[in-house]
């Protein structure tokens, strides 16, 4: 037996090539004196554990390995390394870890949303609190940059120059509109653009908080308001919200 088939073959050397929203690239070159297979480990930068490893990578010849790593979440840090194995069967140390950051996408559904309305005091007009959770990862699909909520009274639907549209970063949103029936739309955003919207028709005679179906169908896990609350004039803002879970 030669000498180096008695001891574990040399580290690779490992370069991030590419990231997409799903997918990490790597690349290394194999000592074909030293390397018959490899394997690439990938984790969550974040996790301390190797979850995933894929083996059994043939090394043909001495050009560059290219590997994918598929099936990735988005906007995510993710850490590589790659070890190899010889004739001798003895595997390399694991390569030094790289690290690459999958792309941003938009959020896939829309927020679960709950409103509660109150007579604002000035005739015609009604305070409308809307209220949504933040969506969870990966569903944001990143860093969620703000919320678009945009308002059309119902009787003018078709006439798109009469909708309001506003943007917010917060969770909660007070609106004085008109006492009509509206149809409200609430949407996440970040740097990949816009995810669905929830959609919401407002009664201003229902002046509790209020559950409904968004385009997804029936929502469930609403947030609940506590009536408590106390609302302001329409140059203030809420001055008190108590929110929890259903």
């Amino acid at each position: 037996m030669e000498l180096y088939q008695a001891v574990k073959a040399p580290q690779p050397v490992v370069t991030l090539v590419n990231t997409s929203i799903d997918s990490v690239w790597v690349t290394w070159t194999p000592n074909t004196l030293w390397h018959s297979l490899c394997k690439v480990g990938h984790r969550v930068s974040t996790n301390k554990t190797w979850p995933q490893i894929a083996g059994n990578i043939s090394v043909m010849d001495t050009n560059n390995i290219v590997y994918r790593i598929r099936g990735l979440h988005p906007f995510t840090s993710y850490c590589v390394a790659v070890s190899c194995s010889g004739n001798s069967g003895y595997w390399s140390q694991w390569s030094t870890e790289v690290t690459g950051t999958t792309l941003e996408r938009a959020p896939l559904r829309p927020p679960e949303v709950c409103y509660h309305n109150k007579k604002n005091g000035t005739r015609g007009k009604i305070q409308l609190l809307l209220m949504w959770e933040a969506l969870p990862n990966p569903d944001a699909g990143g860093r969620i940059l703000g919320y678009e909520v945009s308002y059309t009274p119902v009787h003018m639907q078709l006439q798109a120059s009469q909708g309001v549209t506003t943007n917010t970063s917060e969770l909660t949103i007070l609106l004085i509109v008109e006492e009509v029936e509206l149809m409200v739309s609430v949407r996440a955003y970040n740097g990949a653009g816009h995810g669905p919207a929830s959609i919401i028709r407002v009664d201003p005679q229902q002046d509790h908080m209020s559950a409904f179906s968004s385009a997804f169908g029936q929502l469930s896990n609403f947030l609940r308001v506590s009536l408590s609350a106390t609302y302001l004039d329409d140059r203030e803002m809420v001055n008190l919200l108590n929110l929890t879970s259903c």
